[in-house]
């Protein structure tokens, strides 16, 4: 067969590997194998196929190997497929002998290595394919050469660097392909040269830079991608130019600025893509000339203004994206000549008004998203005309009013989503008929009344929100139709009765949230079959029961609520096969006995909360590997805490919380003291609570609690706590620190003794009958008659009132037993007694109404003074001259001590109570009776000898009575005399007063 020239049997079945013998048809100028089974490499011997021209390997899909440098030899080779197989290596250098190559493809291989500049030698080449291989490196500028491409393609390959601005010379490409690589740098402004260029993509690199205006030249640019580089500044006015545009991608950028309203004249533009960017400013009326627009996205940017009423025009657009912009305003009712859109995306910006009733005139629409805006009023019963339907999304919005019955007619609706609004009414059961709901969201209103048993034929319901509204009743058994609910969201309701145990036939549920209702009962077992939930809501209820040990079959679950309702009994430990479970709560319930120990095997379980009811028993000595947080606080959890709670063999573990266990006995671990241990915060909620649990005093621990303790402290053999020692001595205030045996202060009225005990203190002063309180060295109350010496001790009272032999009974100041002639004054001390006995002159010692003297011839008798009886005694006459004797007597001595004081010199004498006060400072004594003078005196003090009698003295007051004449005839004078007299030991003193007198009666002192 050496003489053939064309082999065709592409597009066959043949397969195996492509034979060397072929080698031999050296005459061959077309080999066509395309679309086969064969694998293997190109052989390299088929290089002697000189003649050939076209050979076309491609699509045989095993093909593998590297492309032979040996065929460079075929130096007539024009057309080469090889695309489609599984080629490695490199393109070869030796290929650039084949200079008649016009098309060569090999695109779709898994080539690797540069692009070699070296095959700028092809020069023919018109259609180059390298796209979706390896491809890295550069684009080399000197392919420049290659003037008459039309079409290069090298996408989706690892290519970086630059855009070579010398490929400006390649005036013939009408398609160039460089998108999905690693490209960089501005776009060159010279490839405006480019005017044939019809098909333009370098979208998915990393270009830099502005638009170029100069592009504006590409006046045959049919379609430019430009998007997803980092592209900025604004977009150019002056590509208006560009009329022969269709399509232009410009989306995720960074373009600021505003849409060019020249840009109207680009009236072939279909699709005209810009979302993602930067750009302002408002939405241009002009461009309602763009009437062959059918698909316009303007989303994520930020546009502001109004809906232009102009673009009504736009009645091809089919899918309009005007979303997350800043846009107000109302919604143009002049819009619904659009009635060929079929996608409208206007959600999340700022529109206002109501639903336009005259929308529906878009019967086209498939997919309409008006969520998150401000749009009011109620919903359009008009709209039922749009039954093309299969997305409705007005949610958070202010929409009021209530439900359409007459939507009823949306029978491809898939999505209706209506929540965060404030519609109000109850749901309408003629929506039974919207069978093709997939998602439907009625939360977050305020809508009232029962649920329809009749929407038991929403059959294919996978998402189904009720949440936060007002609705009442039961939960429909009729629902349990709903076999393809994976969402049901009902909590927050006023929903009342049991758990219907026919909803068990819901077996795709993934998440199921009826917390926060009304609902009663106990937990249906037979919702064991609902094996794929994820995340069960059923807490804040009024449920009750025990939990039922069969729910072990929700090995799915990862979220677990089921707290603040009434359950009772036990934790099933079967529900350890739950091992995806990262959350359960539990709390807040009346649950008993102990926590399973078979629970620390769930190694997902991340928190545990148990706290709020009335769990016994131990905890366990292991925890969930995983564990995050543990409460089980205000329970009756017994035992001690195991001391391998720590972050060391938890290192996950943030919170362990167990205050409010009274019976809980044990220290927690030594390392949740360190403050920077993940654990001290729950050191402290046990510190904060002043729980023992803390162990503050605590040396030493073992897996029980507390081995030994600081001092002043001592282990519980109960609790294994430290508890603080307790002094034992009695009658001890405190005790030696860190003893409980040795007192160190005694109570009051106590002292130590040698053995650091407390005995009573016993008063040992003398003569005391009571010490001072809490002493035994200082008296407060002395025996009879003695008294307080001032330094705690008692002595003798002395009797201190003058003239008094015996003062009172325990007394030193009141006066008993005067002196004789002398009485009680009332006071204390004693005054002199006063005869009382009339004509007495004398009374009997010590009386006062006992006469022993009486006057003239009377005599005492029976203590009074009577008559003598019988008539004897001395005549009158000689008692009246025995009288006249006595009294001259008196005189005489008058004048003989007068006489006697004008021959001392003269003084000046104080006065007597001066004197006297002075005199009994000095003896240190009681003041004396202050002495009755009635004019100045010379005294003379008699101390007590004299008084007794031991030494006399001449009485002047003896001296004999001078003559009546002799003292009118003297000068006038008077001497007045005062005698006081002090008995029982008291002085007596002679006063006599001298002083001279003149004749207007003024005292004169004698020379």
């Amino acid at each position: 067969m050496g003489a053939l020239s064309t082999l065709v049997v592409g597009g066959n079945l043949l397969t195996g590997t492509l034979p060397d013998e072929w080698a031999g048809m050296t005459a061959l100028t077309r080999l066509q194998v395309e679309n086969n089974g064969f694998e293997g490499p190109l052989p390299k011997s088929w290089s002697s196929m000189s003649q050939l021209q076209v050979a076309n390997f491609g699509s045989n899909r095993k093909l593998s190997g590297t492309l032979p440098p040996e065929w460079s030899s075929i130096a007539g080779l024009r057309t080469l497929y090889v695309d489609n197989n599984q080629f490695s290596g490199t393109l070869p250098s030796e290929w650039k002998a084949f200079s008649s190559m016009q098309k060569l493809f090999v695109y779709n291989n898994q080539l690797n290595g540069t692009l070699p500049p070296e095959w700028t030698t092809m020069t023919k080449l018109t259609d180059f394919w390298l796209f979706n291989n390896q491809f890295s490196g550069s684009l080399p500028t000197e392919w420049r050469t290659m003037t008459l491409l039309k079409t290069l393609q090298l996408y989706k390959n690892q290519l970086s660097g630059t855009l070579p601005p010398e490929w400006s010379a390649m005036t013939a490409l009408t398609t160039l392909y460089l998108y999905e690589n690693n490209l960089t740098g501005t776009l060159p402004s010279s490839w405006s040269s480019m005017i044939n260029l019809q098909l333009f993509s370098m979208h998915t690199n990393a270009l830099t830079g502005t638009l170029p205006p100069e592009w504006s030249s590409m006046s045959s640019l049919s379609k430019l991608y430009l998007c997803a580089n980092e592209l900025t500044g604004e977009l150019p006015a002056s590509w208006s130019t560009m009329t022969a545009l269709t399509l232009l991608c410009l989306y995720q950028n960074a373009f600021t600025g505003t849409l060019p309203s020249g840009w109207s004249s680009m009236t072939k533009l279909q699709e005209f893509s810009v979302h993602t960017n930067e750009l302002s400013g408002t939405l241009p009326p002009q461009w309602s000339a763009m009437a062959s627009l059918t698909s316009l996205y303007l989303q994520v940017n930020q546009l502001n203004g109004t809906l232009p009423p102009q673009w009504s025009t736009m009645t091809k657009l089919n899918n309009l994206y005007l979303s997350e912009n800043q846009l107000n305003g109302t919604l143009p009712s002049e819009w619904k000549t659009m009635t060929k859109l079929i996608n409208f995306y206007l959600h999340t910006n700022q529109f206002s008004g109501t639903l336009p009733s005259v929308w529906s005139s878009m019967s086209a629409l498939q997919i309409l998203l008006l969520y998150n805006n401000t749009l009011n009023g109620s919903l359009p019963t008009e709209w039922n005309t749009m039954e093309a339907l299969t997305q409705l999304r007005i949610h958070n919005n202010r929409l009021t009013g209530s439900l359409p019955s007459v939507w009823n007619s949306f029978l491809n609706l898939q999505q209706l989503t209506l929540g965060n609004n404030t519609i109000t009414g109850t749901l309408p059961p003629e929506w039974s008929t919207m069978t093709s709901l997939i998602t439907l969201q009625l939360n977050n209103n305020t809508l009232t009344g029962t649920l329809p048993p009749e929407w038991n034929t929403m059959t294919a319901l996978s998402i189904f929100y009720l949440a936060i509204n007002e609705l009442s009743g039961s939960l429909p058994p009729q629902w349990s139709t709903m076999t393809s609910l994976t969402d049901l969201q009902a909590n927050t309701n006023k929903l009342i009765g049991t758990l219907p145990p026919e909803w068990s036939s819901m077996v795709a549920l993934q998440s199921l949230c009826l917390h926060s209702n009304q609902l009663t009962g106990a937990l249906p077992s037979s919702w064991t079959s609902m094996t794929n939930l994820q995340n069960l809501f059923l807490n804040n209820n009024k449920l009750d029961g025990t939990l039922p040990p069969e729910w072990s079959a929700m090995t799915l679950l990862t979220t677990f609520y089921l707290h603040q309702n009434a359950f009772t009994g036990q934790l099933p430990s079967s529900w350890s096969s739950m091992i995806n479970l990262q959350e359960l709560r539990s709390h807040t319930n009346a649950l008993t006995g102990s926590l399973p120990p078979e629970w620390s095997g769930m190694t997902k379980l991340q928190y545990l909360l148990l706290y709020n009811n009335r769990m016994t028993g131990t905890l366990p000595k292991t925890l969930p590997p995983n564990i995050q947080q543990f409460q089980a606080y205000n329970n009756t959890i017994t035992g001690y805490i195991p001391q391998s709670y720590t972050t060391e063999n938890y290192p996950s573990v943030k919170s362990i919380l167990l205050r409010e266990n009274p019976q809980l006995h044990g220290c927690v671990p030594p390392s949740w003291k360190v403050t920077t241990n993940a654990l001290y915060a729950s050191y402290t909620d046990l510190r904060d609570s002043n729980s023992t649990l803390t162990c503050e005093d605590c040396l030493d621990y073992d897996d029980l609690g507390c081995a030994s303790c600081g001092a002043g402290s001592k282990v519980d053999d109960t609790t294994r706590q430290c508890v603080p020692k307790v002094c034992g001595v009695t009658n001890c205030t405190t005790c030696v620190f860190n003893t409980e045996d040795q007192c160190e202060t005694c109570d009051e009225m106590y002292k130590l003794d040698d053995t650091q005990q407390c005995v009573l203190k016993v008063c040992g002063v003398t003569n005391c009958t009571s010490c001072l309180y809490n002493t035994e060295d200082q008296c407060e109350t002395c025996d009879t008659n003695l008294k307080s010496d001032g330094n705690g001790g008692c002595i003798p009272m002395v009797c201190s009132v003058p003239n008094c032999k015996t003062c009172a009974y325990n007394t030193e100041d009141q006066c008993d037993v005067c002196d004789t002639n002398l009485k009680s004054d009332g006071s204390g001390g004693c005054t002199p007694m006063k005869c009382s006995v009339t004509n007495c002159t004398k009374c009997v010692d010590d009386t006062e109404d006992q006469c022993a003297e009486c006057e003239g011839d009377l005599v005492a008798k029976n203590g009074g003074c009577g008559a003598k009886e019988g008539g004897g005694g001395l005549p009158l006459g000689a008692i009246i001259g025995i009288v006249i004797g006595v009294v001259v007597l008196l005189i005489i001595l008058i004048l003989l001590l007068l006489f006697f004081c004008c021959r001392k010199s003269k003084r000046t004498i104080e006065r007597v109570d001066h004197i006297t006060r002075n005199e009994m400072e000095d003896r240190g004594s009681e003041p004396k009776e202050k002495v009755d003078v009635t004019e100045e005196t010379e005294v003379t003090v008699m101390d007590r000898a004299q008084q007794e009698g031991i030494l006399e003295e001449e009485n002047p007051l003896s001296a004999p009575v001078q003559d009546d004449t002799s003292q009118a005839t003297a000068p006038r004078r008077k001497a007045r005399r005062a005698r006081s007299v002090r008995t029982n030991g008291a002085e007596v003193a002679d006063i006599d007063l001298d002083y001279m007198y003149d004749n207007k009666n003024e005292i004169v002192e004698e020379d």
